[in-house]
């Protein structure tokens, strides 16, 4: 991977992220030549996915996320279903949030 050198003035930012960039180059798991085949592929097919996870990491990052997301959207169904019309009445917030727990203005 080629990086080019960056001024002084970015190198707290932007250099440092170039240092871990060099460091792994190479060692990551994923292989950009097969990604890339498979990219090709799938861009000739008549119903490409709308959504690609190439790669075990990306697919064990987004599974982690979707978990994480169907997890606080099941917290605060209740929540949730309370803005509707005819909702009864706002239930307390979940235990687990970030403020004390109890109504919403």
């Amino acid at each position: 991977m080629r990086i080019l050198p960056v001024s002084g003035d970015y190198e707290p930012t932007v250099g440092q992220m170039n240092h871990y960039r060099r460091a792994v180059d190479g060692q990551q798991p994923g292989d950009p030549a097969r990604a890339a085949r498979i990219i090709t592929e799938i861009a000739r097919l008549d119903e490409p996915p709308l959504r690609l996870l190439l790669g075990s990491d990306a697919l064990r990052i987004a599974g982690e996320s979707a978990q994480a997301r169907t997890a606080e959207a099941a917290e605060w169904a209740a929540v949730s279903r309370s803005a509707d019309f005819g909702a009864e009445r706002q239930p307390p917030l979940p235990a687990t949030s970030a403020g004390p727990a109890g109504q919403l203005p």
